[in-house]
């Protein structure tokens, strides 16, 4: 306790270190002591709210109650301590928003509102704290932006606002200059190892996934996401199936692979587009949905043209594409290896489906064996 001119002007009852701390809740009458100027009951166990008269104490330069379980929320009173320098009220279990008033504590140098239960935005009106050197607003469940008030601030030197649930760009003038805990090293500011959710997942729509009506189709979805920063992204199971087209979609394990497995009983008319929704989520804090559409296609139908002939002179050699004679409307077919039922003629090793023919020294007719396979699922011989 320190007295000045017969008047309490300080009082520390501070416990870190120790096992045990003063318990109970603070008491109102700590009003009364008006000349004070610094109040430190950090790390003991006091709970209960923090009382309003704590507005009473407008000659406080600094207040710390952190490391209790106080609870409730800030009171907007404290706007009143004008001259206050330091703040701290981290370590708590305080709820709610922060109070607007807190912008009017214009002398303060540091804030701490860290490692609490505090949601809603970030004010702008703590823009206005032009002294501010050190804010530390991390671990709660604050959501929005940061706002571009807080980039005003031309003294501040740290910013802490990692794990919450924070969205959007970090204002462009805290990048430089401000030591930044919780921000990836994307934009080059100073990186430390804490996770923040000021984070983006870019989801890029697939073009033209097709499958036939008896098949399934496998899917990557990690191959349409861009990971932001230096996080992670994971994907959910998919919901918003097209019970009118697909049977059910499918998440391998741990992966982002997707097994779509279309209705095998679809006439015509009830074919087309289905569509399925994946959610993303970054280690970042950042989700995002992504939307696949799948055209399920007809069965498919390979067709073989084999009409023509083709001639390859005594002892001589052709190349011969198969795939100019066969084709499916809609799906792209491969060939296997040709066989051949006469002596006539030996068969190159095939490049997908070109193939060198070379011809016996006697002549003839000689015929050729192509299997086709479309990629619809149908299968053919040439």
């Amino acid at each position: 306790v320190t007295v000045t001119s017969g008047r309490v002007t300080g009082l520390e009852i501070d416990n870190i270190g120790e096992e045990d701390g003063i318990s109970g809740t603070i008491p109102t009458e700590l009003g009364n002591l008006v000349a004070l100027t610094s109040l430190d009951l950090s790390y003991n166990q006091l709970s209960g709210t923090i009382p309003t008269q704590i507005g009473t104490l407008i000659a406080l330069t600094s207040l710390d109650l952190s490391g209790n379980q106080l609870t409730g929320a800030i009171p907007t009173q404290i706007g009143s301590l004008t001259a206050l320098t330091s703040l701290d009220l981290s370590a708590n279990q305080l709820s709610g928003a922060i109070p607007t008033q807190i912008g009017s504590l214009v002398s303060l140098t540091q804030l701490s509102l860290g490692s609490n239960d505090l949601s809603g935005a970030i004010p702008t009106q703590l823009g206005s704290l032009s002294s501010l050197v050190q804010l530390y607003l991390g671990g709660n469940r604050l959501t929005g932006s940061v706002p571009t008030q807080i980039g005003t601030i031309t003294t501040l030197t740290t910013l802490s606002i990692c794990n919450n649930q924070l969205t959007g760009d970090l204002p462009s003038a805290l990048r430089t200059g401000v030591t930044l805990l919780g921000y990836p090293t994307a934009e080059g500011y100073t990186p430390v190892a804490c996770q923040n959710a000021v984070s983006n997942i870019v989801f890029t729509a697939p073009q033209n996934l097709k499958v036939g009506r008896n098949l399934t189709l496998e899917i990557d979805a990690s191959d349409y996401i861009t990971e932001d920063a230096s996080y992670t992204v994971s994907c959910g199971d998919a919901t918003s199936v097209d019970s009118t087209r697909l049977t059910s979609v499918s998440r391998t394990a741990d992966t982002c692979t997707f097994t779509v497995d279309p209705i095998d009983t679809l006439v015509v008319g009830s074919q087309g587009d289905a569509t399925f929704v994946v959610p993303f989520t970054s280690t970042g804090g950042a989700t995002a949905s992504g939307t696949f559409t799948v055209n399920i296609g007809p069965d498919s139908s390979v067709a073989v043209d084999s009409s023509s002939s083709i001639a390859v002179a005594a002892s001589r050699s052709r190349t011969i594409d198969f795939a100019s004679y066969a084709s499916d409307g809609d799906y792209t077919v491969t060939c296997g290896t040709p066989t051949t039922s006469s002596s006539l003629i030996s068969i190159g090793t095939p490049n997908g489906c070109s193939v060198e023919i070379t011809a016996g020294a006697s002549t003839g007719a000689a015929t050729v064996s192509v299997a086709f396979t479309s990629d619809g699922g149908a299968t053919a011989t040439g």
